[in-house]
Parts: C-alpha cells; structure tokens; sequence
C-alpha cells in the first residue's frame, strides 16, 4: 500500500469519528434547548405565569414609528397577545399612543406605545398582497 493512500484512509476515518462526535454534540445541545423549554412551560403551569416577551424600549419603537411616518410604509404592530398590521393614521406624541388602519381601510385600532411589545415595517409586497385578498 502507498503511503497516500494510509494517509486518505485516516483522514477518512478521522473526519467520520469528528462527524460521528460533532453530531452527538448537536444532539445534545438540542435535547438540552428542548428540555429547558419543557422545563420552562412546566414552571408557567404550575406556577400560574405566562412569560412575556421582553417589550421593546419606547425610544427603538418611537423610532419605527416615526421611520414608517415618514417612508409612508404600514407597520405590524404586537401588543397585548394581539397583532394588528396597516398603515398609521396618527401618532399621538401627547397621549402616547398610534392609530393604526389596516391596508383594505376597513378597520382601526388604537394602539397604547406602553402596551407595544414588537413593532415592524411592513414590506411593501405585503400590502399589496392584503389589499388584494377579499
């Protein structure tokens, strides 16, 4: 045998041991993600807790808001276990909240910038895609 070819074969069987070895670690690493959310939920159960997701500082959302105003494009606005995605109508600095129209202009809501818990540009396909939808 070639010296070539002993070296290609333990080349071989070392890059199927690290596979073997970096797909145990993946393995792992997922059981361990998974039985920590299980883990978690268990916690929210019996301890009578939902977890929230950490709401947005009001300086990153007035920022969103304030960039849709002024590109003209419709937001998706989380808030309150509810989503709500349109254009806005009005940010009201005063009252600190936004009114929010939906893209066919059939529905509104007032929206508190306390309560907004994620805030997102809408592209402008989707828009069109919802304007178009009955």
């Amino acid at each position: 045998m070639s010296f070539t070819l002993i070296i290609r074969k333990k080349f071989y069987k070392m890059n199927e041991i690290f596979y073997n070895i970096l797909y145990q670690l993946m393995e792992n690493y997922a059981m361990k993600r998974f039985l920590e959310l299980l883990k978690d939920r268990a916690n929210e159960f019996f301890n009578d807790k939902t977890s929230q997701p950490a709401p947005l500082e009001d300086g990153k959302t007035i920022q969103i808001i304030e960039l849709a105003l002024r590109k003209k494009q419709g937001v998706h606005v989380i808030f309150q276990n509810k989503s709500f995605t349109g254009d806005i109508v009005k940010y009201d600095q005063e009252r600190k909240q936004l009114i929010v129209k939906n893209f066919k202009k059939s529905m509104s809501t007032i929206i508190r910038i306390s309560d907004i818990q994620k805030i997102s540009l809408v592209p402008h396909t989707i828009r069109i895609a919802q304007q178009k939808t009955p």
